[in-house]
């Protein structure tokens, strides 16, 4: 799943990894993820000197402010959108491997109804963003 739509999507996109996690296990899961580094422009994890602590995932690590208005954060936790709360999309928190889990067709079919949208995209990210799980999503 996850790999699949990360190879699909370099194609159209450029993306970034910014977690909250340490350095190694970024690391280990991106060996699964990206053997061969070639899906994700930045790596942003908490052991870095960019990365500011408490106050959410700040963007402007990753991406100019010029580029903002075409930026989408995906993050299992709402508190992580608050340094720029227009471009995050609250996705299911990932638990275990489940068959029948939608979320990566929901993340996908946000991303191209978002590159088929000119110019600034948060107008349409928010109908997309659900900061409850128990709210039906508009494509589930």
């Amino acid at each position: 799943g996850a790999r699949i739509t990360l190879n699909i999507l370099r194609f159209f996109v450029n993306q970034h990894v910014f977690t909250a996690a340490q350095e190694s296990y970024t690391l280990n899961i991106l060996e699964q993820l990206d053997p061969d580094n070639s899906l994700f422009l930045t790596v942003t994890h908490r052991d870095l000197p960019s990365y500011k602590r408490n106050v959410g995932k700040d963007l402007s690590v990753a991406v100019p402010a010029e580029k903002l208005h075409r930026t989408i954060l995906f993050d299992d936790r709402p508190r992580n959108f608050d340094p720029q709360p227009t471009n995050g999309v609250h996705v299911k928190p990932y638990d275990e491997i489940n068959a029948r889990d939608m979320e990566m067709i929901r993340l996908l079919t946000i991303v191209f109804l978002a590159l088929l949208r000119p110019g600034d995209i948060r107008p349409l990210l928010c109908r997309f963003r659900s900061f409850k799980h128990n709210e039906r999503h508009p494509l589930s």
